[in-house]
């Protein structure tokens, strides 16, 4: 049952993508990187759970979060995005914001998905990449005007039983 609920959660985040939405080669790029950061993701889970300390749950939320950085970090140096930015420029809003989201968006919320790691399978815990799409969906169609179509309400629908069968497979352990 957990196979067959993490197989049609792959297919629910297929569907949204649709050849009139990634036509363009620069999206078909980006939808490969975050097809490769899932599964990277994926594999990390795995190991995590494994490798992490008793104790260490500061450590745990804080490993993802380095690794992150440092390869987002890559990623703009290579690109040479660091000739455009000026720390002069940036507006104290902006700078807020960015602390906000490093220590309620970052810190609390790795601190309680390395939680969850420890106290329930790496699976059912997975299962939430399954819900980001979906919000992010319904936050589309309802502030920005996006339409639902028929694909994009199946794959919400594929995601949601993929959720509950992977859910009953850890409850049936």
């Amino acid at each position: 049952m957990t196979w067959v609920g993490l197989a049609l959660g792959a297919v629910s985040v297929a569907l949204l993508f649709r050849p009139d939405v990634s036509a363009d080669p620069g999206v078909l790029i980006g939808l490969v990187a975050v097809l490769v950061s899932a599964i990277a993701w994926s594999i990390g889970i795995v190991y995590s759970r494994k490798l992490q300390p008793a104790n260490g749950s500061t450590l745990n939320a804080a490993l993802p979060l380095l690794c992150g950085s440092l390869m987002l970090l890559a990623g703009g140096l290579i690109r040479g995005e660091h000739h455009a930015f000026q720390f002069s420029q940036t507006l104290p809003a902006s700078f807020l914001g960015l602390l906000f989201l490093i220590f309620f968006g970052s810190l609390t919320a790795f601190s309680a998905y390395a939680w969850l790691l420890k106290h329930y399978s790496p699976t059912l815990v997975a299962t939430h990449t399954y819900v980001n799409p979906i919000v992010a969906v319904l936050l589309g169609w309802a502030l920005a005007g996006e339409k639902l179509t028929g694909s994009i309400v199946l794959s919400m629908r594929l995601a949601i039983l993929a959720i509950s069968l992977v859910n009953r497979a850890s409850q049936a352990r």
